[in-house]
């Protein structure tokens, strides 16, 4: 039997088994945590069971012991509990007869399934039945890699399939009559094969079956052995009409591989090249067995040597060994046999042979008779080749009898009757040669190529119609799209024509609103100019109230002798003046409800210096922040200046001493400011204590300062120190909100 067989079955096997979902093999040391962790004989089964799920799917003989290990743990435990989970029970008799048929223990494993199916059987669970049916079968194959217990296979799969017909599930049975057929297939029973085939065509064609374009492509093998190629590839060309993204789509490669086979036996390379590229592009992205991929990629190296190209065709599978570097023995074996066929193309028979031999030796190793009887094969074609005919009879020798496809088995009567022929065996010869032409004739016959032909117009036909029709719809969908943008258009400059008016409407409108906010504006800022003339002059007016005031007093102090007297007189006028001083400032400046303090303390200085005749005797040094003051925080602070700066005149410096006085007004945290004036005098009198002084500069300074919301003290250090701390008002509060009146143009 052949390899290609062999994957035709595995493809539709892959297909069509679902089985039951497996556990990530990192969810092991979980597992077994949980497991640490259970509290009942039923979790503890459960979780049992889940590791030996886990180990089953995990490849290898220590996995698959592991896997027995916990599905017997759980049996075990299971059949001394009557109360137990006959779900699970029977799932787990699955899995243990799975295990020990991988273990090459088949009685035993046999002997579980056939519990589960009892069980299942008694508590009426027919699709289960049928599952463990079919799930057996699939055990039985696994385990017999050389295809002899096919027919006990087949009972199993029908024993499934009679369940699903009393069922009438239609999709399962469908699966299992395909898996039947493929059987036939392999057996080699290709009339048989095609026989039942076409009766599910006719029975299912018409029923939406997902899964009948694998009908197709199994069709189109079974043709394609028997060598009836017109046939074969009118079944693969149905098969891709089921393709709808070939990216997504499982079996796009199979299908495209099988037209790249059918059209090599048709001797079309070039479309036989054409198919196996686009075989082998999907396949290089799937997670595929590098078998697949190798003997897809050897394909397209035969072609190549047909065409001439035997180097080509080497530097491309030796550009695909590098892309999947080989795992095993299998696949180095299909690189040898891929690199013998291009080194003998190119003449390099030493090299062709090595690769030959190596081919033989490593496919002994790791695969079954039918694979070592394709490289026999290849090897005996290659000495035939080279008329080294008693070597090439060694290999084969036999192999005529085995189950080939009709063209294998043309060769091969041809190269018996070349080595007959160089024997001496004539008779014998003419036998290969009669068997030889038969074949020949039968796979070439006038009425199949001209089958093929117009299977060939016909699906270029189909193709260029579904392009027509295409290019028709994309045609309908454009003028469509051109009417949707078209209407779309008139919408959008109706609504736009809308706009434009409704924008016109509102400009009228603000128009008409701007000339009477400009007319109101204007008779704004007519009063506003209005009240601040009104406001300096008021300014001007208590400034010049002020100096009368001050005026008379001094008129008053020249009939006055009383020291005491005299002193509170001119007292006052300094007090008077330093509150003339800001209403001077006031309407002198744009701003009529603020003081620049640090303007101001210099202007009070000066002022000070002069009425004392101080000269250069007292120097004054200051650091004034450039701070804006209210008028009603200016008046206090500017009394509080005069009281200190004066008793610091009149008593820190006596005998005409020289002397500083310093002066700093400067921000002491988040909105608070500190006044302090000092000087470097004679300082308080030992014993001073301010609480007791009765004085009214005193008591107007903490006056002054409560009424600013602040601290007040004195103290004596190298003089004396007064210090002043509030809270400075924003000065923004103050101005004249002028912008209100402003209203701005829309």
């Amino acid at each position: 039997m052949s390899k290609t067989i062999l994957l035709v079955f595995m493809t539709i096997s892959l297909l069509f088994l679902k089985p039951t979902t497996a556990h990530s093999q990192g969810e092991i040391p979980i597992f077994r945590k949980q497991l640490a962790q259970a509290k009942t004989d039923i979790i503890r089964c459960s979780l049992q069971f889940s590791l030996a799920k886990t180990y089953y799917r995990t490849k290898g003989k220590k996995n698959l012991d592991s896997a027995a290990h916990f599905s017997r743990t759980v049996y075990q435990t299971l059949a001394k509990e009557t109360q137990s989970s006959v779900a699970l029970k029977s799932e787990n008799l699955i899995l243990l007869g799975q295990i020990c048929i991988a273990q090459n223990k088949l009685s035993e494993g046999k002997s579980y399934f056939m519990q589960a199916i009892s069980n299942y059987q008694k508590t009426g669970h027919a699709d289960k039945e049928a599952e463990s049916w079919l799930n057996l079968g699939l055990a039985i194959y696994n385990y017999d890699h050389l295809n002899q217990m096919n027919p006990e296979i087949r009972n199993y799969y029908e024993h499934a399939l009679h369940i699903y017909q009393k069922r009438r599930h239609l999709q399962k049975e469908f699966e299992l009559e395909l898996k039947l057929t493929d059987l036939l297939f392999i057996e080699g029973k290709y009339e048989e094969a095609d026989r039942k085939g076409l009766n599910l065509i006719t029975s299912y064609r018409d029923k939406n079956i997902p899964g009948i374009s694998e009908l197709y492509y199994l069709m189109a093998s079974i043709s394609r052995y028997e060598g009836n190629y017109n046939k074969s590839l009118q079944y693969a060309l149905e098969a891709i009409k089921f393709i709808k993204d070939e990216s997504t789509d499982k079996n796009a490669s199979a299908y495209y591989g099988e037209l790249g086979l059918i059209y090599q036996e048709l001797g079309n390379t070039e479309k036989s090249i054409e198919w196996y590229r686009k075989c082998l592009a999907l396949r290089e992205k799937m997670a595929i067995s590098q078998v697949y991929i190798f003997r897809t990629a050897g394909f397209i190296a035969q072609q190549q040597i047909l065409q001439g190209k035997p180097q080509e065709a080497l530097n491309e599978i030796i550009a695909v060994e590098k892309r999947n570097p080989a795992k095993g023995n299998f696949e180095q074996a299909i690189l040898y046999q891929i690199k013998g066929y291009c080194y003998e193309a190119m003449k390099n028979y030493t090299t062709a042979e090595k690769c030959y031999l190596k081919m033989i030796r490593l496919f002994e190793k790791e695969t079954s008779d039918e694979i070592v009887s394709m490289a026999k094969y290849d090897i005996g074609k290659f000495y035939v080749g080279r008329k080294q005919y008693q070597k090439a009879s060694g290999y084969l020798n036999g192999l005529i009898q085995k189950n080939y496809l009709i063209s294998q088995k043309k060769e091969l009567h041809f190269l018996q009757f070349k080595i007959d022929s160089a024997a001496g065996r004539y008779l014998a010869a003419m036998h290969q040669m009669n068997r030889y032409n038969a074949l020949k004739d039968s796979i070439f016959s006038t009425v199949k190529s001209r089958q093929i032909e117009e299977i060939q117009i016909r699906y270029e036909t189909e193709k260029k119609e579904q392009a027509l029709s295409l290019l028709r719809k994309e045609s309908l969908l454009r003028d469509q799209e051109v009417r949707n943008t078209r209407n779309l258009t008139i919408i959008g400059l109706v609504v736009l024509v809308c706009f434009i008016g409704f924008l016109y409407r509102n400009y009228r409108i603000i128009g008409h609103n701007n000339i009477e906010i400009q007319r109101k504006n204007k008779s704004l800022g007519e009063l506003v100019k209005e009240k601040e003339w009104l406001i300096k002059e008021i300014h001007h007016r208590v400034k010049n109230n002020l100096q009368i005031v001050m005026g008379l007093l001094h008129r008053q102090s020249t009939y006055i002798e009383n020291e005491k007297a005299l002193d509170a007189i001119r007292n006052s006028e300094h007090r008077m003046q330093s509150i003339s001083m800001i209403h001077q400032k006031l309407y002198n400046t744009d701003n009529l409800t603020v003081i620049r303090i640090n303007e101001y303390v210099n202007d009070m200085t000066s002022y000070l210096r002069d009425c004392f005749g101080l000269h250069n005797r007292i120097q004054f040094i200051k650091d004034i922040a450039q701070v804006d003051l209210d008028i009603s925080q200016a008046v206090p602070l500017g009394l509080i200046l005069n009281e200190a700066i004066t008793n610091a005149i009149k008593y820190a410096f006596k005998n005409n001493e020289e002397g500083n006085i310093h002066i700093s007004f400067l921000p002491a945290g988040e909105s608070l400011h500190q006044l302090i004036i000092s000087d470097d005098g004679a300082g308080l009198p030992p014993g001073f204590d301010t609480s007791q002084v009765n004085s009214m500069g005193m008591n107007l300074m903490k006056g002054l300062s409560r009424q600013l919301g602040g601290t007040f003290s004195i103290n004596s250090e190298n003089g004396v120190r007064v210090t002043v701390i509030f809270k400075v008002d924003p000065a923004e509060r103050y101005l004249p909100k002028i912008e209100n009146y402003d209203l701005p143009l829309h």
